[in-house]
């Protein structure tokens, strides 16, 4: 396991894949690129374990993407789809017949990012934590260098995954379409009678005190 701090690596460093951002998917293309034997750094501002808000829910689709990577997660529960209440109404709607098992879990996302980080590590991916990848420099339109504290990293491919706030691709001219529908998440735990049953409960009809039905689900 390669863990470091950004003052611990060459002040001119070379790799073959770099990627910033440690979330789910860069984490997952870490694991794929270290496993294909490819000199692969992870890169991160924050440390490990983090909050993430949103997110705890796996469909199967993801659920298809850790089988991939031979992990497995939360293996003492699965459901089989959403039950949709709100508007007078309740809705079952299973999960649609599109990968081999149709089944979804859950996971807090400080322990799911954390389960596919380690992953990464474990595969051979050096992990630098605590620090934001800085000015990047481009040849035409690709990336082959960037900042990392004080060193300079040198990378043949460079994977941009983090996140839609993308502190690193705004440095790249990406821009936030405010014109866009945007969302706000806010998140607790609650204790649920609920809470073993083969399906995920989501509220569609949210209520401020004056009983006024805002935008959202819980």
């Amino acid at each position: 396991m390669i863990v470091l701090m950004s003052e611990q690596i060459d002040s001119q460093t070379y790799v073959e894949v770099a990627i910033i951002g440690a979330g789910p998917a860069g984490a997952a293309a870490a694991i794929h690129a270290a496993r294909a034997g490819f000199d692969t750094l992870l890169i991160d501002s924050a440390t490990f374990p983090r909050e993430k808000t949103c997110g705890d829910g796996l469909t199967p689709r993801a659920m298809h993407q850790l089988d991939e990577l031979g992990l497995k997660v939360n293996a003492s529960y699965r459901n089989r789809g959403l039950k949709l209440h709100g508007y007078g109404g309740d809705i079952t709607a299973p999960w649609p017949k599109t990968y081999p098992s149709q089944v979804g879990t859950a996971l807090p996302r400080y322990r799911f990012d954390a389960l596919l980080v380690d992953a990464a590590v474990d595969a051979g991916a050096t992990l630098i934590t605590g620090t934001p990848a800085t000015d990047p420099m481009l040849e035409g339109n690709r990336v082959t260098s960037f900042r990392v504290g004080e060193a300079t990293v040198h990378a043949t491919w460079v994977i941009v995954a983090d996140g839609v706030r993308s502190t690193f691709g705004k440095k790249l001219g990406r821009t936030w379409h405010r014109e866009e529908v945007y969302g706000i998440a806010a998140r607790s735990y609650a204790s649920s009678a609920h809470a073993d049953e083969p399906w995920m409960h989501s509220h569609v009809e949210l209520k401020d005190e004056d009983g006024e039905v805002q935008p959202g689900y819980g």
